[in-house]
């Protein structure tokens, strides 16, 4: 997965932050973002407004 530089420096910061390798924090966001996007799927869509 290419990733930029600076972007990459930055999430490599934050996971150390947050106790984790940036491999790691990848598969966590990656994983979160998954589960929220199948609940979304899964719930019923609410009516659009008239």
């Amino acid at each position: 997965m290419k990733i930029n530089k600076e972007l990459k420096e930055r999430l490599r910061k934050l996971a150390i932050l947050d106790g984790r390798n940036l491999s790691n924090l990848i598969q966590k966001v990656l994983s979160d973002y998954a589960a929220q996007k199948e609940g979304e799927l899964r719930s019923p869509r609410s009516p659009s407004p008239p």
